[in-house]
Parts: C-alpha cells; structure tokens; sequence
C-alpha cells in the first residue's frame, strides 16, 4: 500500500544497453490506473511544476549533456539536445529525490 492505495511494485531497468548509469529499481503503478502518458512533441504537465535533472545520450549510451532545470524549461532543452545527431534518447529524473521521471526518444 502506498500512501493509502494499493500499487503494484514491478522491477524495471531503465536501459537495454550496458552503461555506467544503468539502474534497476521498483516502480509505483496505483491499482486502478488505466492510462499510460504517450504523446509527441507534449511534455507532461506534472513535469512542467518540478526541479528536473535531464541527461542526453547516444546509441552506445554516451552521455552528451546534463543540466539541472525547472520543469517549464525542459522543452527547450529537449529540442536543443535534438539537435545534435548523435544524440539518441534523454532520461528526465526529478532533481530532488533522483526518481526517474521518465525516458524522451526521438519520434
């Protein structure tokens, strides 16, 4: 039970690809969730309202950039990083706690 919910607490690995920041942890999913955030080019509002550490990465699992920055900046960092060819995907966490927010891949 997680702050009065049940939730199920599946292992997850961020990576397929073998990196030095490569981590498993436990996930919260509430009980009766039914949806998945899935959009392009739309970054969540619950992101929009926290302290972000963002990191970007190449195929091979090279890190190219990190920033620490409120939430209301990460689209600007998103397409800048994006710019640069190599980079492949970006991992969001929230800055505070380390807790992965999430994963940004090109569309």
């Amino acid at each position: 039970m997680v702050n009065g919910l049940h939730a199920c607490v599946p292992c997850s690995q961020r990576s397929c690809i073998a990196f030095a920041l490569s981590a498993s942890h436990a996930i919260y999913v509430r009980e009766l969730a039914s949806l998945s955030y899935d959009r392009i080019d739309e970054v969540p509002k619950v992101i929009t309202s926290r302290l972000l550490s963002a990191r970007s990465f190449s195929t091979g699992g090279m890190m190219f950039d990190a920033d620490v920055l409120p939430g209301t900046e990460l689209r600007d960092w998103i397409l800048k990083s994006f710019a640069d060819p190599a980079v492949d995907f970006m991992d969001v966490h929230n800055a505070k706690h380390r807790c992965f927010s999430g994963r940004v891949m090109r569309a």
